[in-house]
């Protein structure tokens, strides 16, 4: 509802329309806060109506830990009169570990949210919307924004709807959005103004001579104000594969009575192509990983990296721990021929013996796998009946660490002995380690289990094997305390071999192909 309007300000506008204009200023009322959120469970969802905070998360509501926070306003407007303005002010609390991204959103004309389910507590409500702008949750901290809304509420209006309802999702860390029974609950201020003291103007997007894309129309903008492009008219966008980049032409105009003659015309170039190589190394010296490939100038790339890596020699061991739970990491390609090197710590005290990718050892799961960013090489592997063995073992002690994902358990075994019980119980990659004693060779064999999981859905997956075993340190530097011998070789069948014929093998935990 309009809230002051017998306090509402006549603004003078000293220009073609005379003493004719007039603007309006028009607090919207909140009637309803909300939110809708589930977390490792994706069949559980937990909902609020007016709580002091609306918690937010992920924006897909198909998997684990989703969730969206609504902000509903009514609003009445002068008979008349055209939005100039709207300005949405909300605070928001990030969590603890980084920033993250949110999409500010309005639900799109004719959805409404059903508060008598979401007061039971355990609705699920995903509003179809539109996204007004990408916002950024602070990292541990509180804070108050201000966000121009003026597209969307006129939207919503010329719908001749009387309610607008904000959304935020799309944090993948969770966050929250203080909602009406707090000091700090959003509010929505409107200005209106008559419709015969408004114009629109239009923004172009070119090469110099030919439109690169459909123009802009901003509408319901003051006549004899200022305008100029907005801050996402000049981000990069693609058309036909081809990167173009903001170069000029974003001067101010004054805005006339002729929408015709308001015209903004913006000049892009096509962006470059530039290459990188990534490279990762141990005590200096190289680990043999190298990632390549190009994009367009200034671009991110992510980059999977493996948990652990052996030396060129397979003697020692180097780890690259997880940052915020990723494995992986994003560069800037801000430069043609870019280059960067990981450095990998050495894992004092102990020799390389196996180690294997469990999407190179077992079944792949599915493609791009849901958090996959938090996998060692960006992939996991789960075990079928058949594929269960990866290796054998010379009498000796060893240690294992596998890293596993997923709500799951795996149990490897040398022969009658269970090795190790590894388990995980959620989104997070789960290490576990164990020491075990063979008298006598053994194959290496973990029991068949978990899925291939999808983009939405956690695979339950093995995603690496680590072993090792005890070498001796003296002053620092690493020595194996006996002679190194050739590790043993076997075929695809597990049958070890004593020399390789033509065909695929397996040795030191390694797959080669003789020709």
């Amino acid at each position: 509802m309009k809230k002051n309007l017998l306090k509402s300000l006549l603004v003078v506008v000293a220009l073609t329309m005379g003493m004719n204009a007039w603007a309006d200023e028009v607090e919207a009322t909140l009637t309803h806060t909300a939110s809708s959120y589930c977390g490792s469970d994706a069949n559980v969802y937990t909902s609020d109506i007016d709580g002091q905070k609306e918690h937010v998360n992920n924006a897909a509501f198909n998997a684990t830990w989703q969730g969206a926070a609504y902000a509903d306003f009514s609003f009445t407007l002068p008979e008349g009169s055209s939005i100039s303005k709207a300005l949405l002010t909300f605070r928001v609390v990030g969590e603890s570990r980084r920033e993250r991204p949110c999409d500010l959103q309005y639900a799109n004309a004719g959805e409404q949210l059903d508060y008598d389910s979401l007061g039971t507590g355990t609705a699920k409500y995903n509003l179809p919307a539109t996204t007004i702008k990408s916002i950024t949750f602070p990292k541990g901290s509180e804070e108050t924004m201000t966000v121009d809304v003026t597209t969307a509420v006129s939207t919503i209006a010329e719908a001749g709807q009387s309610n607008i309802i904000f959304k935020w999702t799309g944090n993948p860390g969770g966050g929250d959005v203080y909602g009406k029974n707090s000091t700090y609950a959003p509010t929505l201020v409107i200005t209106a103004m008559n419709a015969s003291s408004m114009t629109s103007y239009t923004v172009k997007f070119t090469d110099g001579t030919n439109e690169l894309k459909d123009a802009k129309v901003y509408s319901n903008v003051v006549i004899g104000e200022t305008a100029q492009a907005k801050e996402e008219d000049l981000a990069d966008f693609t058309v036909e594969d081809n990167k173009y980049i903001y170069v000029s032409g974003n001067d101010p105009i004054t805005l006339v009575a002729d929408a015709a003659q308001n015209v903004i015309t913006l000049k892009f170039r096509k962006a470059e192509n530039w290459s990188y190589t990534i490279t990762t190394s141990g005590n200096g010296d190289p680990l043999g990983y190298k990632k390549t490939g190009s994009v367009f100038e200034n671009s991110k790339v992510w980059v999977d990296f493996p948990r652990y890596q052996g030396d060129e020699f397979g003697q020692y061991v180097f780890e690259k721990k997880p940052a915020n739970n990723d494995m992986g990491q994003e560069f800037t390609i801000n430069q043609n021929n870019f280059t960067a090197d990981v450095a990998y710590t050495l894992v004092e005290g102990v020799e390389h013996v196996f180690w294997g990718e469990g999407e190179i050892l077992f079944e792949k799961v599915a493609d791009s796998p849901y958090c996959s960013n938090r996998m060692s090489g960006g992939s996991a592997g789960y075990v079928t009946d058949d594929n269960g063995w990866f290796t054998s073992l010379e009498p000796g002690t060893y240690q294992i660490r596998a890293g596993v994902t997923g709500e799951v358990s795996f149990t490897f075994s040398a022969g009658a002995q269970t090795i190790l019980t590894a388990s995980s119980s959620g989104n997070f990659v789960t290490e576990t380690t164990n020491e075990f004693t063979l008298e006598e060779e053994e194959d290496i064999i973990v029991e068949a289990g978990g899925d291939a999981g999808s983009s939405t859905k956690i695979p339950k997956a093995i995603d690496y094997i680590l072993i090792t075993k005890a070498a001796d340190i003296t002053n620092g530097i690493q020595t194996v305390a006996t002679q190194q011998q050739p590790a043993a070789m076997f075929n695809l069948a597990g049958q070890r071999v004593q020399q390789a014929q033509k065909g695929l093998y397996i040795q030191g935990g390694k797959k080669f192909v003789v020709k």
